[in-house]
């Protein structure tokens, strides 16, 4: 009866997964996200993942790679005991979760595969060596992460270096660091992973980023001019309407005071009391206005008119 599917591509996550069911000859079938069983069973459309007998579905490299090693009854990647088993996955942990995404978005950018942000490549580079220099120190004085023996620590964590050492890891940083490159030329050459990447050419300069090119806008072929109508006659002008005659009283200066005044006061004050007083006082003014008295059907009206000068 077969152990079950493992979807698995080429990449870094993919490596360990189909190299383990390879080297342990497991009864395990290997496919990729383009099988409909896949896509049924995993919405989140990210590799590895597994499904076995009775319905099991398993996705997430560590939990993968683990449940792959329990298949293939072989204990020994996976420690001597608790407290290196423990190891192991905070090494896991480490690698997958600290280096490898630090390393693809650094260099994805340079590569085209996402939008490139000269901050966010120099943040995330710097923040992967910082992780490495945490594998650094302890393969200083080590030959393996855990022990004194393979385990799968060491397996996960060079498939997770590997992106650096195809992208950003030229002579100058494995200068820097040789226990890193010491431990990795060891793990690529193990049985487990000598046939998927244990012919490695390193590159001697990281890779920079290239601008794209910028493409050139056709310039549209000028039209010939199509000939212009002749413009049409035009048409007579409307004689212009001759201004409006001046008012007569238009000359004469502004009288100085106001006659609109002496109105309020004389319609809300008493006539006797107030409003002649304040007439004679506050308005006339014989250098503006004259005083006129009609008499007319019994009823006397007193105008103002503006002084004729």
């Amino acid at each position: 009866m077969s152990q079950g599917t493992l979807f698995a591509t080429g990449h870094s996550r993919g490596i360990l997964p189909r190299a383990l069911v390879k080297h342990f000859k497991l009864d395990v079938k290997i496919s990729d996200q383009e099988d409909p069983v896949y896509k049924k069973n995993f919405p989140l459309a990210k590799v590895p993942a597994f499904v076995g007998p009775k319905g099991f579905k398993l996705n997430e490299i560590i939990a993968v790679t683990i449940y792959l090693l329990n298949l293939a009854n072989d204990e020994k990647l996976l420690g001597k005991n608790a407290q290196e088993y423990a190891q192991i996955l905070k090494w896991l942990s480490l690698a997958n979760s600290e280096l490898l995404p630090s390393l693809a978005s650094a260099f994805k950018p340079l590569i085209g595969a996402s939008p490139y942000n000269k901050k966010q490549v120099d943040d995330n580079t710097a923040y992967a060596n910082k992780v490495a220099n945490i594998f650094e120190e302890r393969l200083a004085n080590y030959t393996y992460l855990v022990g004194e023996r393979l385990s799968l620590a060491d397996l996960l964590a060079t498939t997770s270096f590997l992106r650096g050492y195809d992208h950003l890891y030229g002579a100058q940083w494995r200068k820097q660091y040789p226990n890193i490159t010491r431990w990795f030329k060891t793990i690529i050459k193990t049985p487990i992973l000598s046939e998927f990447i244990g012919d490695y050419k390193f590159r001697e300069k990281p890779v920079e980023y290239t601008p794209p090119k910028k493409e050139k806008k056709q310039q549209p072929k000028a039209e010939k001019a199509e000939k212009a109508p002749k413009p049409a006659a035009a048409a007579p002008a409307e004689p212009a309407q001759a201004p409006k005659p001046k008012h007569p009283l238009s000359l004469l200066p502004p009288a100085k005071t106001s006659i609109d005044e002496w109105k309020r006061t004389y319609s809300n004050e008493e006539t006797r009391e107030v409003a002649i007083p304040f007439f004679w006082e506050k308005i006339y003014n014989p250098e503006d206005y004259s005083l006129w008295k009609i008499i007319c059907l019994h009823q006397i009206h007193v105008w103002f008119h503006g002084c004729f000068r």
